[in-house]
């Protein structure tokens, strides 16, 4: 108990905290245009790989990574559009998995976005059994097991939200006035978007004013849209006064009745943990950078 409470005071303090080895791992990433850009190795190659928490299955760029199994039985649901194959070794940050089922597909989107040649994306299968902590101001990830409590003893959480998996997509229940929406968490967004039905949908009152602007939506297709803080977003049991939002199309996110996502402009004002087995998002106030055991 007095190293618990020991470890709180110097928390509080923005002091550097020094874990035991077997309980934390560190993992430094680079922000590229709004993507979080860690390394891997598949087969023993390293390489970099985007981590994107809202890829339901781990990617693998066929050009890439040699030597991949087709795995022609096996389907891997609407969310991906792919090839299933299996890869013989992957290992990341402490995780290492045999015969991973993952998804073949192109990734050169992702690839011109960060300006970076990329071995794949690091998706949620590899992440259900564990709390991933999101440091985006000292550019490092946290990556525990889910079952641990030590970052919550340490600091209490400024707010906690609720969520379930569609597509692999942490969503929250959310409202804006009397309107019940799905809002969901994209790691790898660089805006917050809502749906463009939104715009008649929501009250005067939880609008703020509008502006125009020439940008590439999630289609890759450049439009005029529409950005605009959200006044009075409730998200799970939290509100919050003003939220800016760009309103256009959703891709994917729509035909799973998700209204709603928030990316980095949102979740980079925190520092912010999900926890995949008890279905938690918390968030905290930005601190110093604690000296966890670097992987």
């Amino acid at each position: 108990m007095k190293n618990l409470i020991s470890v709180a005071l110097l928390w509080a303090f923005g002091c550097s905290v020094v874990f035991g080895a077997d309980e934390v791992r560190k993992v430094p990433f680079e922000l590229r245009s709004g993507l979080v850009i860690v390394q891997a190795a598949i087969n023993g190659d390293s390489g970099s790989f985007v981590f994107d928490t809202g890829f339901p299955h781990t990617v693998v760029n066929p050009k890439k990574v040699e030597n991949l199994k087709r795995l022609p039985h096996v389907a891997m649901g609407a969310a991906l559009k792919g090839l299933p194959v299996e890869v013989g070794h992957f290992t990341w940050a402490g995780i290492e998995r045999r015969n991973l089922t993952a998804v073949a597909m192109d990734v050169r989107t992702l690839e011109r976005t960060s300006a970076t040649e990329l071995m794949g994306v690091i998706g949620l299968d590899v992440l259900e059994q564990h709390e991933v902590l999101f440091d985006m101001a000292n550019q490092v990830l946290m990556l525990y097991d889910a079952d641990e409590d030590w970052l919550h003893l340490q600091r209490t959480p400024v707010h906690e939200f609720r969520f379930r998996l569609k597509a692999g997509l942490p969503v929250i229940k959310a409202k804006v006035g009397k309107k019940r929406l799905s809002i969901g968490v994209d790691v790898g967004g660089s805006r917050n978007l809502m749906s463009e039905e939104m715009l008649t949908v929501f009250s005067a009152a939880h609008l703020g004013e509008r502006s125009r602007k020439w940008m590439r939506g999630l289609n890759q297709e450049e439009a005029y849209m529409t950005i605009a803080p959200v006044c009075g977003l409730q998200l799970d049991r939290s509100a919050f006064e003003r939220v800016t939002f760009v309103f256009g199309d959703l891709g994917r996110a729509d035909s799973f009745g998700i209204q709603g996502l928030l990316g980095l402009p949102f979740l980079g004002k925190y520092r912010f943990s999900i926890n995949y087995k008890t279905k938690r998002i918390y968030l905290w106030p930005h601190a110093a950078e604690a000296n966890y055991r670097r992987i």
